[in-house]
């Protein structure tokens, strides 16, 4: 298991300024015991979870439960009716598909933060 963190911030057009703000709130959430953090503009996993079935109220809802990988591909989808939907994520994989993740600059001495 990971702890994970998912980072929220303004991002305006001084690509500097952006960087040095994410490198700051990367560092927060790693103090904060976060393995994985996940900014704006990083690629993220969905997981969404609807209802199904009649309520109590007679209301109908139609589920459609999914998890869409980083890529946007859905990995496995539960289209309507009681049940699990179950994938396989995995973040490493993440890392080494996603290239612009060895051009970080991040600290003034170009050192990475992992």
């Amino acid at each position: 298991m990971a702890r994970a963190a998912a980072i929220q911030m303004v991002s305006g057009p001084d690509v500097e300024a952006n960087l040095i703000e994410a490198e700051r709130l990367i560092r927060r959430a790693a103090d904060s015991g976060a393995e994985l953090a996940v900014l704006p503009e990083n690629l993220a996993c969905v997981i969404a979870a609807g209802r199904a079935g009649e309520h109590a109220s007679g209301r109908r809802s139609w589920g459609l439960s999914m998890i869409i990988d980083p890529w946007g591909d859905v990995l496995v989808s539960l289209e309507s009716g009681p049940g699990v939907a179950v994938a396989e994520l995995d973040p490493e994989s993440v890392r080494e598909r996603f290239p612009a993740l060895s051009h970080r600059r991040l600290g003034t001495s170009g050192e990475g933060v992992s």
